[in-house]
């Protein structure tokens, strides 16, 4: 049972992990650091009991607190499609993360939470009983925030006062910290591929344990890239 909501949520491209039994603490270290689809299904085959969760980030939950805050989040949404399932104390909306930077944030009652978090997802259990269901009507996939919405985000958030990236630099996914670092395009597409030839995804310089600069060069100038440990790795990530 669970692995078929594991299976048609992983399908959708979304990042689930096990959480325990009637909990929202998820099963394991690093939960969400080093995010493996294999490895999730199998505690899920070995826990069918266990609740399900989905690591935030390029996906953003937007969830009111009080009963005011519900009626303004529900007037901004307004009859826009989107999934949306209920909880023990609200309804929560799943939108594309405008912001790459955005963490947590509470806005007038309304909680947007993104990267490092994670929300809990049907069919899973709240500790006092209550089922997570999906609301009728629900629409996939993920859209992005409606309007009115993303507005309301941007003037309470400063969102729209953040420095204007320039058009030569992009915000890739940092394969180890899961945050999304500002780099130039070309130094990005030298990078990557040198992290692909030692067979790591790309990780931004705080997160790397080696250096990558000489293989970007050889790449740059078309000479061989030779043996992987020319890098120095000593102990490299699996």
């Amino acid at each position: 049972m669970l692995t078929e909501f594991f299976d048609t949520y992983h399908k959708m491209g979304w990042k689930v992990i096990p959480l325990y039994p009637g909990s929202k603490v998820p099963i394991g270290k690093g939960w969400n650091q080093d995010w493996d689809a294999e490895r999730s299904r199998i505690i899920f085959e070995r826990n069918p009991k266990a609740n399900m969760g989905m690591l935030l980030g390029e996906i953003v939950d937007v969830e009111a607190d009080t009963d005011e805050a519900n009626i303004l989040l529900t007037q901004l949404i307004g009859q826009y499609p989107h999934p949306s399932y209920t909880s023990s104390r609200s309804i929560h909306h799943l939108f594309v993360n405008p912001d790459p930077d955005l963490t947590i944030g509470k806005y007038s009652g309304i909680e947007f939470r993104a990267n490092k978090h994670q929300s809990v997802l049907p069919p899973s259990f709240h500790e006092d009983g209550t089922a997570y269901k999906w609301v009728k009507g629900s629409v996939f996939p993920v859209p992005a925030l409606p309007e009115s919405l993303f507005v309301f985000y941007k003037e309470q958030s400063g969102f729209m006062k953040k420095p204007f990236m320039k058009p030569d630099h992009i915000k890739p996914w940092c394969s180890i910290c899961k945050l999304r670092k500002l780099i130039h395009k070309k130094r990005y597409a030298l990078e990557r591929e040198a992290f692909s030839s030692l067979g790591y995804r790309w990780m931004c310089h705080q997160c790397r344990e080696f250096d990558v600069r000489e293989l970007c060069r050889q790449i740059r100038k078309k000479k061989p890239l030779g043996k992987s440990n020319q890098c120095g790795c000593m102990n490299p990530l699996v």
